[in-house]
C-alpha cells in the first residue's frame, strides 16, 4: 500500500470516527477523536484497517 493510499485510507478512518462522535453528540476534538481511534484500535482485528487507524492517529498528533 503506497503512503498516498495510507494517508487516504486514514482520512475516511477520521470521518467515520467524527462521524460517530457526532451523532452521540460528544464534542468533536482532536483529543476525542484519538481517544475515539484508540478505542478502535483496541478492538480491531484487520490489519489493513488497524494500519489505518494507527496513521490517523499519527495525523492527529501532527502539530501545524
Amino acid at each position: 500500500m503506497s503512503e498516498e493510499q495510507k494517508v487516504r485510507a486514514a482520512h475516511i478512518i477520521i470521518g467515520e470516527a467524527s462521524e460517530a462522535l457526532f451523532y452521540s453528540a460528544d464534542s468533536i476534538t482532536r483529543a476525542n477523536l484519538i481517544d475515539k481511534l484508540n478505542g478502535l484500535l483496541i478492538t480491531e482485528a484487520g490489519g489493513l484497517r488497524k494500519a489505518a487507524i494507527i496513521k490517523a492517529i499519527e495525523i492527529l498528533r501532527q502539530v501545524y
